[in-house]
């Protein structure tokens, strides 16, 4: 997993090109953000929506204020108020009152006070894709679910399975380690484990970067 090992180094802001690049010649059917955030425009979606007009746009947005805050305009597909996470149903999250746009969170650290424990609804991406029509064939996955990535991929484990899913940009959380989360070593071993290759990482972040994961 080391960075010299990867055939790129990317910044950020970049990713959506450089995942673009390199799905040029096995277009997806569907692009699902899982973590839409709160009032930005949502660059990543929209420059996918441009360059690929055709692509099923799915947002999902467990936090409620900042789910709101995309109604309307700002987003450029269809919006789901849920989690995904590996089991249907409700469970507590936890949200900073005081940072109205900061989303909420699965799981906690020692400090505990300035956070409000709140029931969210989350969803198997499994049980979800089989509401949709037509099904999804071939899904590309961006995720920035806050330390959550593996409850998100477990979730998924059928179109994993089936390899619907081809491509997989996931904000990596060291401080997952500290809240009881998983650690980059278990998202990696989990990918690896289904015929993913880490592709490209974004540079100059110690506590969290994203991740380009592709089907080999």
């Amino acid at each position: 997993m080391s960075k010299t090992a990867l055939p790129y180094s990317v910044d950020n802001s970049k990713t959506a090109r450089v995942l673009i690049q390199m799905l040029e010649r096995r277009r997806p059917t569907d692009f699902w953000q899982v973590g839409v955030g709160s009032l930005h425009k949502c660059p990543e979606a929209a420059y996918i929506k441009a360059t690929w007009p055709d692509v099923r746009i799915i947002g999902f947005e467990p936090d409620p204020r900042n789910y709101k805050a995309q109604l309307g305009d700002n987003y450029p597909g269809t919006l789901v108020n849920k989690a995904c996470w590996n089991h249907n149903g409700t469970m507590p999250f936890f949200s900073r009152d005081a940072r109205p746009s900061s989303g909420i969170i699965p799981r906690l650290g020692d400090d505990k006070k300035d956070f409000e424990k709140i029931e969210v609804n989350c969803v198997m991406l499994d049980t979800f894709a089989e509401t949709l029509d037509p099904p999804p064939r071939l899904i590309v996955l961006w995720a920035d679910c806050e330390g959550a990535e593996l409850e998100m991929l477990r979730g998924a484990s059928h179109l994993l399975e089936k390899q619907q899913i081809i491509a997989i940009n996931a904000e990596i959380c060291r401080l997952g380690v500290f809240f009881g989360g998983p650690s980059p070593s278990d998202v990696h071993l989990f990918l690896t484990g289904y015929g993913f290759r880490e592709a490209a990482r974004s540079p100059g972040h110690t506590d969290h970067w994203d991740a380009i994961y592709v089907k080999t």
